[in-house]
């Protein structure tokens, strides 16, 4: 019997890479600090200020570079992601099932590091405490009265901050 030149199977993708586990490792954490900042608002409040500042001015230095918004591009841009995963996914990683459930398993890291990203720089801030409580104000009920006084007071202010702004020649504006 003469044997088949049958080709060797590539094993490259029959294990999940390091960078999945991290991922996953990274979710887990940020679900934990989730739950804590669900139960603790002073926790929230602390960490949204140090930690959620710090990830949201490092995400809008890596995207400041771009004239659009990236997370408007990434939603508009997902029926063209999806049909080109499925098709790598199709073409360039079934060739076992355990292969298939590795490539999934990637995608679903990617996503976990999306629900980490949005933990670290704004899930937490829904959790903190309400305005009226850390600038010490009192609610009160509020009238047409009032609400118009506060709307002349408003129109004056800004009326004054705009002597400050330099309009260019299209219009727009520079604050100083």
């Amino acid at each position: 019997m003469q044997k088949q030149n049958v080709p060797k199977r590539v094993k490259k993708y029959d294990k999940m890479p390091l960078w999945a586990y991290v991922f996953f490792g990274l979710a887990l954490l940020c679900v934990l600090l989730y739950v804590v900042a669900a139960v603790s608002p002073t926790f929230a409040d602390a960490f949204n200020g140090s930690v959620g500042s710090t990830v949201r001015a490092l995400l809008a230095h890596l995207t400041s570079w771009l004239p659009f918004s990236l997370a408007e591009i990434l939603i508009l841009l997902i029926p063209v992601a999806v049909a080109a995963i499925t098709v790598y996914g199709y073409r360039c990683r079934c060739e076992t099932w355990r292969c298939v459930w590795v490539f999934v398993i990637c995608i679903v890291a990617v996503f976990s590091l999306f629900f980490s990203l949005f933990v670290l720089s704004f899930g937490t801030g829904y959790h903190t405490h309400t305005l009226d409580e850390r600038l010490g104000l009192s609610r009160v009920e509020v009238n047409a009265d009032s609400l118009y006084e506060t709307a002349l007071l408003l129109v004056e202010e800004t009326n004054k901050a705009a002597n400050g702004v330099t309009f260019g020649e299209n219009g727009f504006s520079v604050m100083p």
